[in-house]
């Protein structure tokens, strides 16, 4: 689902989380955005990224 403000974001829900956050492209390459948004160590952030990038 697209964010209503912002079109080239997206919400992303990690349901083993709870969850959420608004993400697009370029935030996939911020250095410790994933990590902070999903509260998930560098390790399991990589693979976060690694599924978006072919989602997004």
């Amino acid at each position: 689902m697209k964010h209503e403000e912002n079109a080239s974001k997206h919400v992303v829900i990690y349901l083993q989380k709870n969850r959420f956050g608004f993400l697009g492209k370029d935030d996939l390459d911020k250095e410790g955005g994933i990590e902070h948004v999903f509260h998930e160590t560098e390790m399991v952030a990589d693979e976060i990224r690694e599924f978006l990038r072919g989602v997004l």
